[in-house]
C-alpha cells in the first residue's frame, strides 16, 4: 500500500508541476568541486503557505522534509554528470518541481603516477598536474590530448611509442626544479621518433636524462642540460652529430652506447665525470674534446673497435677524487694509453679487502683484449704508455 501511495504521489506532483510553477521556482547549482556541489533555490512566489522541499538525486531521495532553501552534496564521483528535482510543498497543498543538472569537476591535479597506454587516454587525459607520467604503447601516435598539462613534478617516461615527435609537451614545467629533489626524463624504444624538441624545455631542467634506442632519432639539436646531472644516458640512436652542451660541468654519469659521433666536444666544458662510459663507439677514436676534463673516478671503454689513444683530455689529473676504477677491454686499436700518465700517477686504483684477511678480493683495474694491455705502472711510464 505504501509503495502504491508514493507512486500515485509522484504522478500527482509531476501532473500539478506545470509551466507557470516551474517559471517561478527555479533552482541555482554553484560551488562546484570533483566530489560536491550547492544547489540554492527561492521559496515558489505564488505559495500561500509554509513550504518543506524534498530533493531527489539521480531518482533517490537525498532529503525530505526540508525547511531551508539550499542543499550541498558530498561524497559525489569526480567529472560525472548527476541530474535531479527539487518537490515543494505548502501547508496548504501546493505543489511544484524543478529539475536540475550539473557535472563535478573532474580531478586536475594528482600527487602520483598516471599511465597512459592508449590513443584514447591520451586523448581523454584531463590533468594538468602530476606528479609522473608514463607514456607507453605502440597505439600512441600523438600527443595532442596531453595539451592541457602544465606540470610534471618528478618524472616522464616515453618507452615503446609510434610517436614521431612530442609535440603538445613544451610548456611543461616542474614545480621540483632546483629544490632538491631530482627530476627525470626517460625516451626509450620509440622507433618512429625523429624529433624530441617538445620536451627540451623540461629536459633543461632534469636531473637524470636517458634517451636510448630511438632508431630514427638522429637528431637532438637545440637540446640543453643543467649544469650539474646526476646522469645522462645516450644509446643506440643515430646521432651522428649532437649539440655542444655549453652548461654541463659535472655529471655523476655520462654514460655514451653506439653513438656514431667522432668526437666528445658536445662536453667541452666538463669539468667532472665521477663515472664515464664509452661503449660501442664506432666512430670514436680518442678522449678529443674534452678539453677541460679534470677528474673521473670511474673510466670504462668498451668494445671500441677504432678507438686508439687516450689522448684528448689534457687536464684529467683527478686532484678532487684520487680513487679512481679504470676498465679497457676488447678495443681491437688501443695502443697509446699516454694520454692518461698524469690520471694515473696521481690517483690510486679502487680496490676492496678482506675483512678478516686483508687480502686483496677486487681490484679497479682491467685492461684486457686490447691492442695494447698495460699494468698500471706501464700507463704511467712515458716509455710504456704505448706500443
Amino acid at each position: 500500500m505504501k509503495k502504491l501511495l508514493y507512486i500515485f504521489l509522484t504522478i500527482t506532483l509531476l501532473s500539478c508541476g506545470g509551466d507557470d510553477d516551474v517559471a517561478n521556482f527555479n533552482v541555482i547549482v554553484d560551488n562546484l568541486t570533483t566530489d560536491s556541489a550547492k544547489i540554492t533555490w527561492i521559496e515558489p512566489s505564488d505559495f500561500s503557505g509554509d513550504v518543506i522541499y524534498r530533493v531527489v538525486l539521480e531518482n533517490e531521495t537525498v532529503a525530505d522534509g526540508l525547511q531551508a532553501t539550499q542543499y550541498i552534496f558530498e561524497n559525489l564521483d569526480e567529472n560525472k554528470n548527476y541530474s535531479g528535482t527539487i518537490f515543494a510543498e505548502s501547508t496548504n497543498d501546493e505543489q511544484t518541481f524543478s529539475n536540475f543538472n550539473f557535472t563535478t569537476n573532474p580531478i586536475t591535479v594528482l600527487q602520483g603516477t598516471v599511465t597512459v597506454r592508449t590513443q584514447a587516454e591520451v586523448d581523454n587525459f584531463q590533468y594538468t598536474e602530476v606528479n609522473s607520467l608514463r607514456i607507453e604503447g605502440t597505439e600512441i601516435s600523438n600527443l595532442d590530448g596531453l595539451s592541457s598539462l602544465e606540470i610534471i613534478n618528478d618524472n616522464i617516461f616515453i618507452i615503446g611509442t609510434s610517436l614521431i615527435n612530442l609535440n603538445a609537451l613544451e610548456n611543461i614545467v616542474s614545480n621540483q626544479a632546483n629544490n632538491g629533489v631530482f627530476t627525470q626524463v626517460t625516451i626509450g624504444y620509440n622507433s618512429n621518433l625523429v624529433d624530441i624538441s617538445g620536451l627540451y624545455n623540461y629536459i633543461a631542467t632534469s636531473d637524470v636524462v636517458s634517451i636510448y634506442d630511438n632508431t630514427s632519432l638522429s637528431n637532438i639539436n637545440g637540446l640543453q642540460l643543467m649544469e650539474e646531472m646526476k646522469f645522462l644516458g645516450l644509446n643506440n640512436c643515430p646521432l651522428d652529430n649532437i649539440p655542444i652542451f655549453n652548461t654541463i660541468k659535472y655529471s655523476d654519469r655520462l654514460i655514451l652506447t653506439n653513438i656514431p659521433l667522432s668526437n666528445l666536444n658536445s662536453f667541452i666544458n666538463a669539468e667532472i665525470i665521477r663515472n664515464f662510459r664509452l661503449t660501442q663507439m664506432g666512430n670514436l677514436e680518442n678522449l678529443s674534446g674534452l678539453n677541460n676534463l679534470t677528474d673521473v673516478n670511474v673510466l670504462a671503454v668498451l668494445n671500441n673497435q677504432n678507438f686508439d689513444s687516450f689522448e684528448g683530455a689534457p687536464l684529467l689529473t683527478n686532484t678532487i677524487y684520487p680513487i679512481i676504477e679504470f676498465y679497457c677491454k676488447d678495443n681491437s686499436a688501443i695502443s697509446n694509453y699516454c694520454g692518461l700518465i698524469d690520471w694515473m700517477i696521481n690517483t690510486e686504483i679502487y680496490q676492496e679487502y678482506d675483512e678478516y684477511t686483508g687480502a686483496v678480493i677486487y681490484t679497479g683495474f682491467e685492461v684486457e683484449n686490447n691492442a695494447y694491455n698495460p699494468t698500471e705502472q706501464q700507463i704511467e711510464s712515458t716509455t710504456e704508455c704505448s706500443q
